[in-house]
């Protein structure tokens, strides 16, 4: 603190909201000149569901209230943290990529991709390769080539002593149809080969990787996360189906494996909606926080200036009420089993 302010400091911004010495710096900050933005990058309900975080779900609220904004990646999850305290505001994650100009032809191979950390189970890889032995049966050329740290020789989640190679021969998948790359720098050599990207997660902030293929015309099929849909539009550049549902995702990936007009029209469509994820898009909104912060002093309408631009806005209330009551119910059970 000691620190920002010698150095004249206008706007901090912190990105390590779950940890003590960032929420503090928030409460430090309060009477001072210095404009304080925490920019969340984890799932808003993260911390109810792990019980290592339970002692920060009170702490961060308290600390989000000192501070003049609150910045989530999606609506879904602006929207939660807004139920409790007020200054919450949508920025998503910029492209990593160029969005490619190429026309992707039909032919691509029958490769599916999928881009993580296969070591977490939050990933659920097992759901990865038991939808893969699905597809497998209507796409018997189909390869699965996975891209991101693993280890397929020690249990998959602490309480159970299945591997990742246990799973594989349970699934009866063959060696030559998968494809373990590991950590990689030019993941993008192996986007522009994929057909489909796949994703499985339990949760996840944002899933940078839905616009990471997108940027090569690669579309997606995902499990439902709460706050996708600001990527996602189902049937149009991808496709979502229920958390668990793994014949429907099997279904919807084999669909854009033999479809070659189905995968043109959402290639095409994926590549027109990562747009609004452009580098300069996302940093002209991060520009467009920064000076208001430092501009205007009213806080009243500080917050009706930021509100109009980078506001969170809900589209399916419905939805939104479902997910929340299934989400509560979800936490509730966890703490309860731990009593």
């Amino acid at each position: 603190m000691a620190y920002a302010l010698l150095l004249d400091v206008d706007v901090v911004i912190g990105c390590i909201n779950l940890f003590d010495k960032q929420q503090n710096f928030y409460d430090l900050c309060v009477g001072t000149k210095i404009k304080t933005i925490a920019s969340n990058h984890e799932y808003y309900f993260y911390p109810y569901k792990s019980p290592a975080h339970y002692d920060v779900v009170e702490k961060r609220l308290n600390a989000y209230e000192n501070c003049d904004a609150i910045v989530w990646p999606n609506n879904f999850n602006a929207a939660l943290c807004g139920m409790y305290v007020q200054n919450n505001y949508v920025i998503g994650n910029p492209n990593n990529f160029e969005v490619s100009k190429k026309v992707d032809k039909a032919s691509r191979s029958k490769t599916i991709i999928c881009v993580g950390r296969f070591n977490d189970y939050v990933k659920r890889i097992d759901r990865i390769l038991e939808c893969f032995s699905l597809v497998l049966k209507d796409v018997p050329d189909a390869k699965l080539v996975l891209v991101g740290k693993y280890d397929n020789d020690v249990p998959i989640r602490s309480n159970d002593n299945a591997t990742v190679n246990d799973l594989i021969n349970n699934f009866a998948i063959p060696s030559d149809c998968l494809s373990f790359v590991g950590e990689v720098s030019n993941v993008q050599d192996y986007y522009v080969e994929a057909r489909v990207l796949l994703l499985t997660s339990n949760s996840e902030g944002f899933g940078m990787v839905l616009n990471e293929a997108a940027c090569f015309g690669v579309p997606s099929v995902c499990n439902y996360i709460p706050g996708i849909e600001d990527i996602i539009t189902n049937g149009e550049n991808g496709y979502i189906t229920e958390q668990g549902d793994i014949p429907s995702m099997a279904l919807r990936v084999s669909d854009i494996l033999n479809d070659n007009r189905l995968y043109k029209k959402l290639s095409e469509n994926a590549k027109k909606k990562v747009e609004s994820y452009d580098s300069n898009h996302i940093g002209n909104k991060w520009r467009y926080l920064i000076n208001s912060l430092i501009e205007i002093s009213d806080k009243n309408e500080l917050h009706k200036t930021l509100d109009s631009e980078l506001g969170y806005s809900i589209q399916n209330q419905q939805l939104f009420s479902s997910v929340l009551s299934r989400e509560l119910n979800e936490i509730f059970f966890v703490v309860y089993q731990r009593r």
